[in-house]
């Protein structure tokens, strides 16, 4: 008789018969005294022997110190006497997972089952196979602590990467315009280099870095901190094999698109910022939005910071609070206030003293120019101390609130005389320089134009202090709690980071309430689904609005630099710690420059798949507004990239047969799975899988037997492998106490 337990590929089967054991693998004995084994190091002779005898782990890295290991592997070096693209195939279908193929020297290097040696060994061309040999790393006086926390660590050591051949474009403020950093610049264009800095003479960045602008024209230039070089460092700690190239982003906002521009045209394979022109639209892509597509399409990965403004925004369809009454007047008489809901016509914010807001206002139409034909409709923008329609008795004309504190009322559309179609975007700033809080009050009119359909969202941003700073509050649930992303963060090309505090990933989660999980940043701009009207010439797009998730991913931040930050009472140290979605987004764009050296073949589509699909899972379960697709990890995604592939999905139609009842042989089958390179099936006594054992393992077809089985119920699990790994073992939630070696 035969019974069939459908727990997902699990099979069950109750058999009657005589008990016999189980039959045995003589795979490896079969191979014992080949004379092809004479090619393979003793070292790695003594690593099979061991593992085959069931020596744990650790003692067998004990016993061979210079030997790296990954994933409970050794990685190897397999020399050759000549090598072709048949010979790295065959050593990828045996089972090899390649890190290094190098063709000019005869060379391939990678992680290897010691089970497999034997099948590499028999490869004709092959002359020797040893370990890959650990070897010395020179590093700089300072490390990102981000370095262990992603495992980008791990990943160079195991997969021998570190970047090489990879160049790093960077994006935001300075690079030596201070002291802290300092050097010299000689050469033009692509060749302008600069050497002698004090970062470089400790070995914190590389001895030459490519300098296309360092801040040279823009007003913002005079306030510059030389981030950009605190960013290379971090880049230069987990790939420091990467070429680093910098340009300024903080002349003016067509400069920074530019520069995106001349980072590619100069061969950055991978760019990243971490600054936000504030007029940046809101609801299409703008220049620098655009310049990152183009960029993105000629085989660039793009990375860009996604905010420290915490969830402190407001995303509304217009509502008349005064419906009956629609006037023009100005200054305003408040008769066309946003209705919040339940007639609340202002959002409140308190201020701590010594600090300030900037709030944007940008609603659905194009902007003006290259971008579209302008906003036929006019809302303005106001901030005010008091939530009172009384008229103001000062000389604050511009709103007729009581004590108004900042004003956004720019004439728009059917708003100028004549009209002029204008960017549909205001902005205004206030800081709290009264020595007490401040509690202020948002205010969007409706100023003319069509009403319906009026969508706009207000985004606000600290001065001088960060909004999650403690004193600063915000209305809500239901006004200020909507995600501040916007511009070339949110374009659908490049990766918008967000950033979790390393102490939180180190810890295991305990830095950051709640306690026990590893939570992002609270500063950290939180995403979600984001609007889109327009293309990037100002055209409706069908079937608006055009959803755009982010943030994408999240990576650390609060590491050390040598100069830039603030020193961190979490660490032992003395050096400066640097905080926020710059730090994060840096980390990100390093861990890209690892995969890229494993997998030089990589798009920009495929960094974005490693990068999301091999992110750990942390707040809500799946995609979440708070860490996108989750936080990155730096020896998985390398693995992913050096294997070509991902680990198959799970295998399924697995099928039971025995040949007569009380018969104690049992044969199997099931569906190819995609991407499978062999498959290990697992036996247990009990639904729960919690027992499952490794039966057998590496079946290259998708039939198996079952052989000498006691009398009893079984449940059987077929799961599919290659170079990336395990299909999960029993589906989502369930583990595998005894998986195959």
């Amino acid at each position: 008789m035969k019974q069939i337990v459908p727990i997902l590929v699990v099979a069950s089967v109750i058999l009657a018969g005589s008990a016999r054991s189980a039959s045995v693998n003589h795979k490896l004995d079969r191979l014992e005294g080949d004379p092809a084994m004479a090619k393979v190091s003793s070292s790695l002779l003594r690593i099979r022997s061991l593992t085959r005898d069931g020596v744990p782990l650790a003692e067998i890295r004990t016993s061979a110190p210079l030997v790296g290991f990954r994933n409970d592997l050794p990685e190897i070096d397999v020399r050759l006497r000549e090598l072709t693209p048949a010979i790295v195939a065959e050593v990828r279908r045996i089972g090899m997972r390649v890190t290094g193929v190098h063709y000019d020297y005869a060379r391939i290097v990678g992680l290897c089952e010691p089970a497999l040696l034997d099948e590499i060994a028999a490869i004709p061309q092959v002359a020797t196979i040893h370990p890959n040999y650990r070897p010395r790393a020179w590093t700089g006086s300072v490390t990102s602590q981000g370095d262990a926390s992603i495992h980008a660590d791990n990943a160079r050591a195991d997969f021998g990467v570190d970047g090489t051949g990879v160049q790093v474009g960077i994006l935001t403020n300075s690079f030596h315009a201070t002291a802290s950093v300092g050097g010299s610049v000689t050469g033009t264009g692509c060749s302008r280099t600069l050497t002698g800095s004090l970062p470089q003479s400790t070995g914190d960045l590389p001895a030459a870095v490519t300098i296309l602008d360092n801040c040279d024209s823009g007003a913002s230039c005079s306030a510059v901190d030389d981030e950009g070089a605190a960013m290379a460092e971090i880049v230069h700690d987990l790939a420091p094999g990467a070429e680093i190239l910098f340009h300024s982003a903080f002349n003016s906002e067509a400069d920074f698109a530019q520069g995106i521009t001349e980072l590619a045209a100069c061969g950055a394979d991978i760019i990243v910022d971490d600054v936000l022109w504030f007029a940046e639209p809101m609801f299409q892509d703008g220049i620098i939005a655009q310049a990152l597509e183009s960029a993105v399409a000629g085989g660039v990965s793009y990375f860009s910071a996604a905010g420290n403004n915490g969830a402190r925004s407001v995303d509304e369809i217009y509502l008349d609070a005064n419906p009956g009454t629609d006037d023009e007047a100005f200054p305003t008489s408040g008769a066309d206030l946003h209705d919040f809901g339940g007639n609340n016509r202002f959002g409140e914010i308190t201020i701590p003293d010594g600090c300030g807001v900037s709030l944007v206002l940008q609603w659905n139409e194009p902007y003006s120019g290259t971008l579209g034909d302008g906003s036929a409709r006019d809302l303005d923008l106001y901030l005010c101390s008091s939530d009172s329609l009384a008229s103001s008795q000062g000389s604050l004309v511009a709103c007729n609130f009581t004590g108004a504190l900042a004003v956004g009322d720019d004439g728009q559309g059917c708003g100028a005389d004549p009209p002029s179609f204008g960017d549909p975007f205001e902005i205004l700033s206030y800081t709290n320089t009264s020595g007490s809080p401040v509690s202020a009050y948002v205010a969007v009119e409706h100023f003319c134009g069509t009403q319906a359909g009026t969508r706009f969202r207000v985004i606000a941003s600290g001065v001088g202090c960060g909004l999650t700073d403690p004193g600063y509050s915000f209305e809500g649930p239901g006004i200020f709690d909507k995600s501040p992303i916007y511009g070339h963060p949110a374009a659908a090309g490049g990766l918008a980071v967000g950033s979790v505090f390393y102490g939180e990933i180190d810890t295991g989660g305990n830095e950051e309430l709640p306690m026990g999980l590893i939570d992002v940043k609270p500063s950290s701009s939180v995403g979600g689904d984001l609007p889109f009207y327009f293309d990037g010439s100002g055209n409706p797009l069908p079937s608006a609005p055009v959803i755009r998730f982010k943030p994408d991913i999240v990576a650390p931040e609060g590491t050390n630099t040598t100069f830039f930050g603030v020193d961190s009472a979490f660490d032992p140290d003395s050096f400066p710690n640097f905080f926020g979605t710059s730090a994060s987004t840096t980390h990100a764009a390093a861990v890209a420059a690892l995969a890229l050296e494993a997998d030089p073949t990589l798009t920009p589509q495929g960094v974005r798949d490693i990068l999301t699909l091999t992110a750990l899972d942390i707040e809500a379960a799946g995609v979440d507004p708070l860490s996108g697709y989750g936080l990155i990890q730096a020896d998985e995604a390398v693995l992913v990239a050096d294997c070509g592939s991902f680990a198959p999905g799970e295998t399924t139609g697995l099928v039971l047969d025995k040949a007569t009842p009380g018969s104690v042989l049992v044969n199997l089958s099931w569906q190819p799975t995609t991407g499978a390179v062999t498959y290990n099936l697992y036996r247990g006594e009990q639904a729960d899988l919690s027992d499952l054992s490794c039966l057998s393992q590496g079946i290259a077809g998708t039939t198996a037997s079952d052989t000498a089985v006691p009398v009893g119920q079984y449940y059987y699990l077929v799961t599919a492998t290659n170079c990336a790994g395990e299909s999960t073992l029993g589906g989502a939630g369930r583990t595998n106490p005894d998986p195959c070696p």
